[in-house]
């Protein structure tokens, strides 16, 4: 499961998972429709193409859950292991 403030990889880099948005309060969480806002912080921020720096950025739940199914795994055989 990723949570908030945990290191999550992105197509951008390696950056903190700072909030989740879903529709209708919560009661309906889809994959393509949850939006997920990574922070890269000041010191080494992205580059958009041509529209400047930025330190967040808006990712879809469906992309960070592929691109972090290790950590995924591994943190619920911490969470077994730990029950």
């Amino acid at each position: 499961m990723l949570r908030i403030h945990s290191k999550v990889n992105t197509p951008y880099g390696e950056g903190i998972l700072v909030s989740m948005e879903t529709e209708y309060n919560g009661l309906y969480i889809t994959y393509e429709r949850t939006k997920c806002v990574v922070w890269f912080g000041t010191e080494n921020p992205g580059k958009s193409d041509g529209y400047g720096r930025w330190i967040s950025r808006e990712i879809s739940l469906r992309e960070l859950v592929e691109l972090n199914q290790d950590t995924i795994r591994n943190e619920k055989i911490n969470d077994i292991l730990d029950a």
